[in-house]
């Protein structure tokens, strides 16, 4: 079964909201959110997820963007930042040590997105191409983007040896 999220793309003059994360010794960016809960719609997950995370306050603008892979089907909200202080959130990601790694939330240029390592990369390739031909509005079509990284790099195949021919004395 996928797992179900939603996540937020958080648009505050020329910064966005990320989480800075380490884990297993590899660093790397995301966008906000989390698992959807029983119950709740896809906008209260991001609302109540970003709460969560970076302690703030955000309604719902839009969904701009649908990614789908092998094992999650994430949802990606434009969210308005409405009240709190950016990085109070008291998130399980939080508590130390967190057997999920290390969570920081950054308020970063918007301008260094394609110098950051970002995941999903597809997202965030998306993310930048938006965000420069339609500015912090983003697009207004709901885009649906598929992790096709497998289709791309097939495993490799074993290489066959032969094997010398032995002369055999009869």
């Amino acid at each position: 079964m996928k797992r179900i999220s939603a996540r937020a793309i958080i648009i505050e003059g020329d910064k966005i909201g990320l989480m800075y994360r380490k884990k297993a010794n590899h660093c790397f960016y995301g966008l906000p959110g989390g698992k959807q809960e029983e119950n709740e719609t896809l906008e209260q997950t991001v609302v109540r997820e970003i709460k969560e995370e970076f302690g703030i306050d955000v309604v719902v603008i839009k969904k701009v963007y649908e990614f789908i892979s092998e094992s999650a089907h994430q949802h990606f909200f434009l969210c308005k930042w409405v009240d709190g202080i950016f990085g109070t959130g008291q998130g399980e990601e939080f508590t130390v040590p967190s057997d999920k790694g290390y969570y920081e939330p950054r308020l970063v240029n918007i301008e260094h997105l394609k110098e950051l390592h970002i995941l999903p990369r597809k997202v965030a390739k998306q993310l930048r191409k938006d965000y420069e031909k339609y500015g912090e509005n983003l697009d207004n079509k709901v885009k649906i983007l598929v992790d096709d990284t497998k289709a791309q790099n097939p495993p490799k195949l074993k290489k066959f040896k032969r094997k010398k021919k032995v002369k055999v004395n009869n």
